[in-house]
């Protein structure tokens, strides 16, 4: 072994010095420094080999000449060896020849000279650039690469246009040929769609970003060319996403049949999903983790969906909020569609304006184009935003270990080397232990493989010849990717794999364990471990798969969950710190404002609406990367055995609780009395539990989604679409007394629809102020309660009911999790 070639033990299947060499590195004789001993054999071969080995031809190869020549001078002159340094004709001509240019006659072939031209416009680079690839190549490998991240997660990939298919063909079926009243409300939430969408981009980022800040200190590439590499990917998936779920909407929800029509309003949705897309990418290079991104992405939507023009409308706004909405992307993308779809030929003029006037829209179809111009802009900007941050902002930064130099009197060229300040194994002292004595084992394995047999029957090998050795008091590490065999092969070693074929010798101590004497041994040993036999007649005896019982379990369980939630400030201190802040924004906005005309009472609906929505979609996404971590190490003790899954689940909801509680007062507390709802105590507590149950339901849709789905990317597009269903069938974008007969049913399997009837009906069901109601150019006072009642059918009579279907639906959640947890598992090794 000693006579071999070191480097063909660590890399095996590495070419040999001299192959495939092009001629500018055979001029530097590298292969006559390997002649001298590839001729000779015996003593003389050993004693060349211990004086100049193959370790340090590559140290030499790595660029350290000077020291090498200082090292070898006097070897060199024993063997002839024209070493290339700055005074040799060699290092001069080789420098020459990366200046001035190749020609192809100087070369054996033509591979060499192509191999050669490669490293010298790669040393000319070098001299002007501190990166490998100019600007363009460089930009085309990442889309290349960030292509092959995309195609190689169909989960998502198909998951986001079914999606899209199914969220089409759903708004498509619910707003078919609806009447011209809704179409606001309809355009909006075909355009806040995928708002919510792109605030799944964020964990998408956050992945990506990991690799970024590994490689960008290195050099790997610019950042100007992943921004644009990371931006222009989702183009495809965007433009795919964007015309399935549009198309089916558009031609099935009633608008106009026009081609010009259509053109426009898929152009503002398209424009519309790459800027937000954008925005929410730049928030992921903003923050220093996903909980804040999407805290972050939480504060910005909330503006962009309040002030988008349909929550509360243009003309209601107060003076001190209106520029958010001229900032709003989603007021720019639902003006310019409206405005595109109430100046077709389907409309009178008087028709057209009068419905605009109802929406509180007045600008002129000139702001169609200006919209798609602002949109446009938008994306453009928060992609440079992005980019700037990427380059700027390091949250996370990778070092080497720390090492201290030598300091003896050695030149610059040579303090390359360093001291690591651990002592080595032979020369460190013993130390005795309290354990009990024990023979150290030395453990050999030649040619092992390990087979396994797949469901088709074909066998396939996890493990391929592999010979090793390991010393008592050495630590081996073993190295390498996700599925490489490390676990595998220990597990093969130890003796703990149960099925499969072994082949292959394991040695301990000289001692084969597939010998009879190792398996008698083996057999003798875990004897002493058996139990008897011998019991107490009347004696019960109970199988016990878990060593202790449910209570102590449920207790144990949750105190860690609780440990756990309180070493997560960025969970949930930021939304004890956000959610005030929303309440603040949404009571300011809606201060004391009146219930005297039918525009606020939609508004203040409009309200009610968003709030639950919105904290509670907020619960939704940002608990999924909490519990999917968290399953994770679930999965591992499970299969020990250390619990069952229903204490499990118990424990989420126990760790859930209290912080949700806390969140919520808050929360309903500061916007209830900002906005100026009924000043009953008992109202206002009813609408706080109700609130309470709608936000923890959503929650626990999260947990549920983190259990059932494969991987977070998933569970994020799942909770997507939920998101979506508990919109439309709330009864706010399409009031129930409006739903067909055939769909109508499905409101009663989503909590928003009991939600949002019990939260209005507890407010406005009882009011009997008088308004004015316009319909088919008829216009007619009626109280507040009956209008409630003949438009949303809200009733306050039945709000006890809603709170039961809540309730149930709150119990069925925490029995799916459980379900789930104990049947589903995405365990893959």
């Amino acid at each position: 072994m000693a006579k071999e070639d070191k480097r063909s033990l660590l890399q095996p299947e590495a070419p040999a010095a001299t192959e495939e060499v092009p001629q500018v590195y055979r001029s530097l004789n590298f292969r006559s420094l390997q002649e001298p001993y590839s001729n000779r054999s015996g003593d003389t071969m050993a004693s060349h080999y211990s004086t100049l080995r193959a370790d340090n031809l590559d140290s030499m190869l790595n660029g350290g000449l000077e020291r090498f020549y200082k090292k070898y001078n006097h070897l060199s002159r024993k063997i002839n060896l024209q070493l290339p340094t700055p005074e040799s004709d060699i290092y001069k001509k080789t420098h020459e020849a990366i200046s001035t240019g190749f020609n192809e006659h100087q070369f054996e072939n033509a591979e060499d000279f192509k191999k050669a031209k490669s490293v010298a416009n790669l040393a000319r680079s070098k001299q002007n650039s501190e990166f490998g690839l100019a600007f363009i190549p460089s930009t085309m490998l990442l889309l290349n690469r960030q292509k092959l991240i995309w195609l190689r997660d169909p989960p998502l990939l198909w998951g986001k246009l079914l999606e899209a298919l199914i969220i089409g063909l759903v708004m498509g079926m619910i707003y078919f040929n609806v009447s011209s009243k809704y179409y606001l409300r309809m355009i909006f939430f075909s355009i806040a769609l995928f708002q919510r969408q792109a605030w799944q981009q964020i964990t998408i980022s956050f992945q990506l970003r990991k690799v970024f800040y590994k490689q960008r200190p290195r050099n790997f590439f610019r950042t100007t060319s992943y921004a644009i590499a990371e931006s222009v990917v989702q183009i495809p998936v965007n433009v795919a996403v964007s015309f399935v779920l549009g198309t089916f909407f558009y031609f099935m929800s009633g608008l106009t049949r026009s081609f010009e029509k259509y053109i426009v309003f898929y152009l503002v949705l398209l424009c519309f999903q790459h800027a937000i897309s954008a925005y929410m990418t730049m928030l992921s290079s903003l923050s220093p983790s996903i909980t804040v991104g999407q805290a972050l992405a939480s504060i910005s939507v909330s503006f962009f969906l309040l002030f988008s023009g349909n929550i509360i409308l243009a003309d209601l706004i107060p003076d001190y909020w209106i520029w958010m909405y001229w900032f709003s992307p989603i007021s720019w993308a639902l003006r310019s569609n409206m405005l595109s779809e109430f100046s077709s030929d389907r409309y009178t003029a008087d028709e057209g304006k009068k419905f605009l006037d109802s929406f509180s829209i007045k600008q002129g179809t000139g702001y169609i184009w200006f919209g798609i111009g602002v949109l446009a802009f938008y994306y453009f900007l928060f992609t440079t935003l992005n980019g700037l941050a990427l380059h700027f902002i390091r949250y996370e930064k990778y070092k080497g270990v720390s090492v201290k130099t030598m300091t003896d009197n050695t030149t610059s060229h040579e303090e390359v080397y360093v001291e690591v300040g651990t002592p080595s194994a032979p020369n460190g002292a013993v130390v005795k232990s309290g354990g009990l004595p024990f023979t150290p084992s030395n453990l050999c394995i030649k040619d092992l493989e390990y087979f396994v047999t797949l469901p088709s029957g074909e066998e396939k090998q996890l493990l391929r010849g592999i010979t090793a050795h390991f010393e008592p008091g050495r630590m081996v590490a073993l190295m390498g990717a996700t599925g490489a065999g490390k676990t595998t092969l220990m597990d093969v070693m130890a003796g703990r794999k149960t099925g499969g074929r072994i082949v292959g010798d394991i040695i301990v101590n000289v001692e084969y364990k597939n010998s009879e004497l190792y398996k008698s041994n083996r057999e003798r040993t875990l004897e002493l471990a058996e139990v008897s036999d011998d019991f107490v007649r009347h004696s019960t005896l109970n199988y016990k798969p878990i060593a202790t019982g449910f209570w102590n379990q449920l207790g144990q369980l949750a105190k860690k969950q609780q440990l756990t939630y309180w070493r997560n400030p960025q969970y949930n201190f930021m939304r004890m710190f956000l959610f005030p802040l929303f309440a603040i924004i949404f009571g300011t906005t809606f201060y004391q404002l009146s219930v005297t005309s039918v525009k606020k009472i939609n508004s203040h609906i409009g309200l009610i609406y968003n709030s639950m929505d919105f904290i509670g979609v907020i619960n939704l996404m940002t608990v999924l990367e909490v519990t999917c971590a968290e399953r994770a190490v679930f999965y591992r003790e499970r299969m020990s055995n250390y619990y069952g899954p229903l204490p499990y689940s118990l424990s989420l909801w126990f760790a859930e609780v209290p912080y949700l509680i806390v969140v919520i007062v808050l929360f309903v507390t500061i916007e209830y009395w900002l906005v100026g709802w009924n000043d009953n105590a008992g109202d206002f507590f009813f609408f706080m539990f109700v609130f309470y149950l709608y936000t923890s339901a959503c929650t626990y849709v999260g947990q549920w989604m983190s259990a059932l789905m494969p991987n977070e990317k998933v569970a994020n597009v799942a909770v997507g679409a939920l998101s979506c269903l508990f919109n439309l069938f709330s009864g706010y974008l399409l009031p129930r007394t409006a739903m067909k007969h055939g769909y109508k049913w499905f409101q009663y399997l989503m909590p928003s629809s009991y939600s949002l009837a019990a939260l209005v009906g507890v407010q406005f069901g009882n009011n009997q102020d008088i308004i004015a109601v316009t319909a088919n150019n008829v216009t007619k006072q009626m109280t507040v309660s009956d209008y409630i009642a003949n438009t949303y059918d809200f009733r306050p009579a039945k709000k006890y009911d809603f709170m039961a279907g809540l309730i149930v639906i709150w119990i069925v959640l925490q029995v799916a999790i459980y379900l789930t947890f104990k049947y589903v598992s995405h365990l893959k090794r």
